[in-house]
């Protein structure tokens, strides 16, 4: 088997085609192939899982008086500290990190903190240390001089040099060399030939343009920097296909969900629940919704006696899904305290998942899955916990616009496929909010001595 490698190879979404026998990954999926070969055991939880695990660990070190530099925040949002540190932790581990001494006693309070949990053996492997497995493995057989099938003939880099690349990939490509493996720096690329800049007042005239553009050859790679709403409209007009890329997600259905359980209720989140429809059907059926709606347009709270008697001996009273909807939010709703128990949403969360699952959404209730997985090991959680919970797993990254046959397209310059020769980058505007890196200068130093290098 030959690999292309390249450092951001993980994030293509490349449309060119590949040779039989030729797979193009970036350093995770070289890892996860790496580790399959060399028979290591893969990660088995969910990124979720590992935060609760390490959300645990945590509060054990703190208790224990051996955490006290991130007490404070532990205190106010345990979740949003573990999802920090983890994160922290697996870019350490990603280098080649591990709480074997590595971290001198005398380090920083945050590399002793990670280090103080990692020793505690509760944290879960993730993705990251499939990389310092393979590493060690690499090693292990090489100082041995034993030989492994890898069954990897050549590996090509590109856009990229072995002496670039952080330590410990340096130390894996010389691991597979010595078993044989040829390592290539595949040449880079030629320069940039041509750049063509076009200006408008509205964005309804850099459309016709873009528009325009794209009619006169179907060979281009769309670049979008923005929603292609209105290039949309003005590729309908020459009968060209939509690109139908849009900042707008959809709402998610779990948080609006639990919202509308809750108890003093939130009217906004019941009535936008009665509303949520998939392309299989609504979760809430429309004679339901709409006799919600009614009630609380008429004022008619959740605990009204108007509202009882609609479900009670109304026109809702005969109907099986209404009948669950009212005994969720209205006799058995939860509390809007400042401290919850997890146990008290399983309930909830379960109905949720069997009707997602009734209507054929497998990823929304693959989703509420994770959350009853996630909190039945949680015990009690703060409000402000239970909303970062939510975040992370509604989290998911949104589905790749589609584009005519010949044109391929991708969201970040990272993800433009290899060897292509036009490329229209639409509204190439930059919003997001640069990050300081995770390390102190302190930090990397002390790592430094102890022998793990970060890029």
């Amino acid at each position: 088997m030959h690999i292309d490698f390249g450092w951001e190879f993980d994030h293509r979404a490349d449309t060119t085609s590949t040779t039989v026998g030729t797979v193009r990954c970036g350093p995770q999926g070289l890892a996860t192939t790496l580790a399959t070969r060399l028979g290591l055991q893969a990660p088995q939880l969910t990124a979720p899982e590992r935060m609760v695990a390490y959300r645990s660990a945590l509060h054990k070190g703190g208790a224990a008086g051996r955490a006290d530099w991130c007490a404070e925040s532990c205190a106010k949002n345990p979740w949003a500290m573990a999802q920090a540190l983890l994160r922290w932790r697996d870019e350490l581990v990603a280098n080649g990190w591990r709480p074997e001494g590595d971290v001198p006693t005398d380090s920083a309070s945050r590399l002793a903190v990670i280090d103080l949990i990692e020793r505690m053996n509760t944290v879960p492997d993730g993705a990251a240390d499939s990389i310092g497995a393979v590493a060690q493995a690499l090693w292990e057989m090489s100082s041995k001089g034993q030989s492994w099938p890898v069954g990897i003939s050549t590996i090509s880099l590109h856009f990229c040099r072995k002496d670039e690349l952080p330590r410990i990939w340096q130390e894996i490509f010389s691991g597979l060399q010595a078993q044989g493996v040829q390592v290539d720096e595949v040449a880079q690329v030629s320069r940039l030939e041509s750049l063509d800049i076009i200006t408008a007042d509205t964005i309804y005239e850099c459309a016709t343009s873009a528009a325009r553009i794209l009619a006169q050859s179907e060979h281009q790679t769309i670049l979008t920097g923005a929603a292609t709403t209105a290039l949309d409209h003005e590729l309908a007009l020459r009968n060209q296909a939509a690109i139908g890329y849009g900042e707008s997600a959809p709402t998610p259905t779990l948080p609006v969900f639990l919202a509308a359980c809750t108890r003093p209720h939130d009217i906004r989140a019941l009535s936008t629940l009665t509303m949520l429809r998939y392309s299989t059907g609504s979760l809430i059926p429309n004679f339901v919704g709409n006799r919600i709606r009614s009630l609380l347009n008429r004022a008619a709270g959740v605990g009204s006696a108007e509202w009882a008697e609609e479900f009670e001996t109304g026109a809702l009273a005969q109907d099986e899904l209404a009948r669950d909807i009212d005994q969720l939010v209205r006799l058995q709703p939860l509390e809007d305290t400042d401290v919850l128990s997890a146990e008290d949403l399983l309930p909830h969360l379960e109905w949720l998942r069997a009707r997602l699952l009734k209507l054929g959404q497998s990823f929304e209730a693959e989703v509420v899955a994770q959350a009853r997985n996630v909190l039945s090991t949680a015990g009690t959680l703060s409000r402000r916990e239970l909303d970062s919970i939510l975040e992370a797993l509604s989290a998911h990254c949104p589905a790749l616009p589609q584009a005519q046959p010949g044109r391929s397209v991708a969201q970040h310059p990272v993800a433009l496929p290899l060897g292509c020769q036009e490329v229209l980058w639409w509204a190439p505007i930059d919003n997001t909010v640069s990050v300081a890196q995770d390390f102190t200068q302190v930090e990397v130093a002390q790592l430094a001595q102890a022998g793990v290098h970060l890029p």
